[in-house]
């Protein structure tokens, strides 16, 4: 099997490339009816041919737009556009994931952030679980801005130890009820709603997590404090 240049670079870039199991690109239909005569085996080995052969020409045009695209001067943009839910919310709607999508830690002079319900162990992981902008996402950067509770003396900051992320789709099309609002907590929050197609490593807070996404959904875990406290996290990609 031949392998081009522009896949070999991808994969030095993103090794997570190699999860790829196959490219489709939207055809349009033919509407012309085929012919009902039987294939030789002469015109089924031509036709085999001429499939690989564009197979081929496909893929390379793919990974070529990939490399270019990982190469070229870009802004950032947020992949982040909706939430569909937290493991636990301490008072909801007052505290809830939603307030993540806001970066400023103050909106209208009152203190914007997420908190989870709290936990006895800090070992029992949270979670939040967002919609991605799109099906096919490259993350270059994933930012978590920890709460600091401006209101209380010493000026605190509740964070966790340790987060890890994984990128997925939810098994059944989302509808608008699924994701979350100022009267709807968010229902998809167990993992079995999800295919998860890409799950990190535990990374310290402070720890930048460079990787590419397949799917349309990201969960974020976070363990190690009783009651994290989040006010604004970032999914990044290339505009």
């Amino acid at each position: 099997m031949v392998v081009h240049m522009s896949k070999i670079q991808c994969l030095r870039l993103c090794p997570e490339v190699a999860s790829f199991t196959r490219i489709e690109l939207e055809q349009p239909t033919n509407s012309a009816s085929g012919s009902d005569s039987g294939v030789n085996e002469e015109d089924a080995g031509s036709t085999a041919a001429t499939t690989t052969w564009e197979n081929y020409k496909t893929e390379k045009m793919v990974y070529m737009h990939l490399v270019h695209a990982l190469f070229s001067p870009h802004t950032w943009m947020s992949c982040i556009t909706a939430c569909l839910g937290a493991s636990s919310t301490d008072n909801f709607p007052g505290e809830s994931i939603q307030n993540t999508l806001e970066p400023r830690e103050r909106v209208n002079n009152w203190p914007c952030y997420w908190s989870s319900g709290g936990q006895e162990d800090p070992a029992v992981p949270e979670f939040l679980v967002y919609k991605l902008c799109s099906d096919l996402c490259l993350i270059d950067e994933i930012r978590i801005q920890p709460f600091r509770a401006y209101f209380q003396r010493g000026l605190p900051i509740y964070s966790s130890q340790y987060v890890r992320f994984k990128f997925g789709c939810p098994k059944l099309p989302l509808r608008l009820e699924d994701l979350v609002s100022e009267e709807n907590e968010g229902q998809l929050t167990a993992d079995d709603n999800y295919i998860w197609m890409y799950t990190s490593s535990e990374f310290p807070m402070l720890q930048r997590v460079p990787c590419p996404s397949v799917g349309n959904s990201v969960a974020t875990r976070i363990w190690g404090s009783s009651m994290p406290e989040w006010s604004s996290p970032q999914v990044l990609s290339r505009s």
